[in-house]
């Protein structure tokens, strides 16, 4: 310890030193002295300062002497980046007031066991740890370890296509020992460059070591092509013309063949109408064309049934004919359409008794339920002997022959009836009327007065049922 006199003396005063060790050695005639201390303790330090005139001036003080800590760090000598640490301190004193640490990578702490530490950038780094048990006393540590660096993995890829059975060859570097996982697929898993033959897709995982035992990972994802089974729908039967929907599922992308009847033949959904009965094939691909399968299916064409008939039968009016058709020996099934004035509307040869011109339609199906359609009309020929006018009516409101009307068979309608009394007048006349229609008839009245009993004459047009025209004439006679 340095001692300083800051009073005033004479500059040929005489300075007496003692330090209070209880030694008489212990002491100085400097008017600044140092002085070591050997033990711990209190020491009463007196300063005698005497003038050159004999005059002696005394100044006591007490120091305190405290031990000097001593400081260790524990820790490792090395680690690898990126891992973490751990750092304690020691002192040989038990009563140490404050620690000080820095650890080289930017972080102080202030207890004997700090936070675990982390260094990602390899090197030399100084630890230091700094104790005091007052503010003189202290004792400074510096450990030096080291970071070593981890190892940089280079792979000749990181990711990979293959299709199942194919080898792929990873290669990798940057260390000392690999060891690759899973082991599934590999046939060396602790080799720098193993064959992989993976049938899933898979991530294989590398673990590598450097010369300093530091580790590193890194990984590989290999994607596995599939073989594909192609699905498609069954043989299926159509009747000729028609068209049918072709699925097949399975694959990634198809191919259809033949072309010429299809409308996408590069979908995995078609529609086909072949003429005659066709195997079709398709083809599958799978991702990447690693793997195809092929499917055929037979789509069966059924021609349509024959029909001939027909187009116009002529009969008279009120006669019963037979509606004769001809078709294929495959037809099993027949049905008429309208089945007005048919015997039967669901057999080969039905017999018509019309009143009038109708035109039926026939559908005609084998057993495939494949048809085929015609039309066939009966058209009616008459004459004005198939037309019937009375020659008198009573037109007293009693509802039997009050209404003068034509009525017939054959007559596809009334172009007019004209009706005039004996001075030629017309006194009725109704144009455009379906025969038998009561409502279109006469009933003796004209201007609102029923007209007298007497004889009056018609003249009518009516047309067949064939387009062929007929004139009725004649006399009624009304009576009341």
């Amino acid at each position: 310890a340095r001692f300083t006199n800051t009073g005033t003396a004479h500059t040929s005063s005489i300075y007496r030193w003692t330090f209070g060790t209880g030694d008489s050695k212990d002491s100085s005639r400097n008017k600044n002295p140092e002085f070591t201390f050997t033990k711990p303790g209190k020491y009463a330090v007196r300063l005698n300062i005497e003038s050159p005139g004999g005059c002696n001036a005394f100044y006591t003080d007490t120091v305190q002497v405290s031990d000097k800590p001593v400081m260790t760090i524990s820790g490792p000598a090395e680690i690898c980046a990126g891992s973490e640490v751990n750092f304690t301190g020691s002192a040989d004193l038990s009563d140490i007031l404050s620690w000080k640490w820095d650890f080289g990578n930017g972080n102080t702490a202030s207890s004997s066991s700090p936070p675990a530490q982390w260094y990602t950038n390899p090197g030399t780094y100084s630890i230091q740890l700094s104790g005091a048990v007052n503010s003189v006393c202290s004792d400074t540590v510096i450990k030096t370890f080291i970071v070593r660096p981890k190892p940089v993995i280079e792979l000749n890829t990181r990711e990979s296509k293959i299709c199942q059975g194919e080898i792929v060859q990873l290669v990798a570097g940057g260390g000392v020992l690999f060891e690759w996982s899973p082991a599934a697929g590999l046939n060396n898993p602790k080799s720098s460059f193993p064959l992989a033959t993976p049938l899933q897709d898979i991530k294989y995982t590398l673990k590598v070591a450097n010369e300093f035992g530091c580790t590193n990972n890194d990984s590989v994802d290999i994607k596995v092509s599939q073989p594909i089974t192609v699905v498609t729908t069954t043989d299926t039967t159509i009747c000729e013309g028609a068209a049918v929907q072709l699925t097949a599922s399975g694959a990634t992308t198809y191919k259809w063949s033949p072309e010429y009847s299809m409308n996408q033949p590069h979908s995995p959904s078609t529609i086909a109408k072949p003429d005659t009965t066709t195997t079709y094939t398709v083809i599958g691909y799978g991702n990447d064309l690693c793997f195809t399968d092929i499917k055929q299916l037979t789509v069966t064409v059924i021609p349509l049934p024959k029909l001939l008939s027909p187009k116009v039968i002529e009969a008279s009016a009120g006669l019963t004919i037979p509606l004769t058709i001809k078709t294929s020996a495959d037809v099993n099934q027949y049905s008429w359409s309208p089945s007005t004035y048919l015997n039967c509307a669901n057999c080969q040869l039905p017999l018509s008794t019309p009143s009038k011109g109708i035109t039926y339609n026939l559908t005609v199906s084998n057993a495939f339920g494949c048809k085929a359609s015609d039309t066939l009309r009966v058209s009616l020929v008459c004459s004005d002997a198939d037309v019937f006018l009375p020659n008198t009516f009573t037109p007293n409101g009693d509802g039997a022959n009050d209404i003068f009307y034509p009525r017939g068979k054959g007559i596809r309608t009334v172009k007019f009836i004209r009706i005039f009394n004996r001075w030629g007048e017309l006194v009725f006349e109704k144009k455009d009327f379906n025969i038998d229609d009561r409502s279109a008839g006469w009933d003796g009245i004209y201007k609102g007065a029923k007209q007298t009993s007497g004889v009056y004459v018609y003249t009518s047009q009516m047309v067949c049922d064939n387009g062929q025209l007929i004139e009725k004439k004649g006399s009624v006679m009304i009576m009341r």
